[in-house]
């Protein structure tokens, strides 16, 4: 479910409308998520390419932090 909301925030992030379907379902009873088919991931139709070269680019980890955009240690 951890990599449901990382997509999801990527997308929105890209302006890409994304929202989580099943996630309560499935946080409140694991069983049930046989049921239901587990987490969706929905995104209005007319965002399909947009969305699949931002997912495309998460799975190549394109959207990694460099060594430079990380915090100094305290």
């Amino acid at each position: 479910m951890i990599d449901a909301h990382i997509a999801k925030g990527r997308l929105q992030a890209e302006g890409i409308p994304a929202f989580l379907d099943n996630e309560h379902f499935v946080t409140a009873d694991w069983f049930v998520n046989i049921v239901v088919g587990g987490v969706k991931l929905l995104i209005p139709p007319s965002y399909e390419a947009q969305a699949a070269g931002v997912l495309k680019g998460i799975r190549d980890g394109d959207f990694t932090l460099d060594e430079q955009d990380t915090p100094p240690a305290s």
